[in-house]
């Protein structure tokens, strides 16, 4: 992976890719950004259903706020059959055998922000929101939370003061973990409470419990899901807004949202707020990255 970046950057090319692993981008970040910064090179982290959606919600009503944001939470909600591929299931339990998911804070020039932020503004325990036809949630803040504040920070000189963002699952919609079954759970906990799961053939097995490799939702399975997301907006002269957005199943979504941050490098370099440096799609892309999304049709969105 390293040779990737640091090839990117020595060649002059931009870069884009979909993961969702913040403690590998924290590492780039911190490794390449000021060479990234010198060479007018942009590496745009998370282009992809993990990221794009919350990340570009948030930035819309950032955009939109004429008096600044005090906060966001964000609502995910699954609809239909949703599935994680055999792919995303190795990297979830490679991430847990490496216990990789702790994304350490830093400088504006290291910016990853914490995975774990405390919330004053928002409530971290279950409960039913209160904003209308979201219902029962659960908080969940990684990764898609480290990139929206991380975002923040790239465009509030590396300052998240005054701003929180807590994101939620819907628990009245479908869920992804129904589809890894009762045999993958208890796999998964023996592994953990015993060690297993920091070897890597105890890894193996688990892996292999949720599909072959290169495995993933079928076509009509995947035409059948989609993903609504709930954006509640507090200013800060005690306004709120709801905003609401929808995209495609997310592996579709992904594709969808990877292609057009290259084609958003590729075509509209300048106008782009950020000409070198590493970040995530709001951050580096910002509004013209929003506007392809729109304009095709993969993020729809309404009040």
């Amino acid at each position: 992976m390293c040779i990737r970046d640091r090839s990117c950057i020595r060649a002059g090319t931009h870069y884009a890719d979909c993961n969702g692993e913040p403690d590998y981008t924290s590492l780039m970040a911190r490794k390449y950004w000021k060479e990234a910064r010198a060479k007018n090179v942009v590496l745009v982290y998370s282009a992809g259903f993990d990221s794009v959606p919350v990340d570009m919600g948030c930035f819309k009503l950032q955009q939109e706020s004429e008096t600044g944001l005090s906060g966001i939470q964000g609502f995910v909600k699954m609809v239909g059959r949703p599935e994680i591929s055999h792919g995303t299931t190795k990297t979830l339990v490679e991430a847990m055998g490496a216990a990789t998911l702790r994304v350490p804070d830093g400088p504006d020039d290291q910016p990853i922000p914490s995975d774990a932020p405390r919330l004053n503004l928002f409530t971290s325990k279950e409960h039913v929101s209160e904003v209308p036809g979201v219902g029962r949630v659960k908080l969940r803040m990684k990764p898609d939370a480290n990139n929206v504040l991380w975002s923040y920070k790239l465009q509030h000189d590396g300052s998240l003061e005054g701003f929180e963002y807590a994101q939620y699952v819907c628990l009245e919609g479908d869920q992804v973990e129904d589809n890894f079954g009762g045999c993958f759970y208890c796999c998964l906990g023996l592994c953990m409470c015993m060690g297993c799961i920091k070897c890597g053939c105890g890894r193996s097995c688990l892996e292999c419990l949720h599909g072959p490799e290169g495995s993933g939702p079928p076509d009509q399975q995947a035409g059948e899901t989609s993903v609504e997301f709930t954006f509640e907006a507090r200013g800060k002269d005690g306004s709120s807004r709801v905003l609401v957005g929808k995209t495609d199943e997310m592996y579709a979504f992904t594709a969808q949202s990877l292609a057009e941050a290259g084609l958003c490098l590729r075509y509209d370099q300048d106008l782009i707020p950020m000409k070198g440096g590493h970040a995530t799609p709001a951050a580096a892309l910002g509004a013209p990255y929003l506007t392809r999304l729109v304009k095709h049709g993969f993020m729809k969105f309404s009040d």
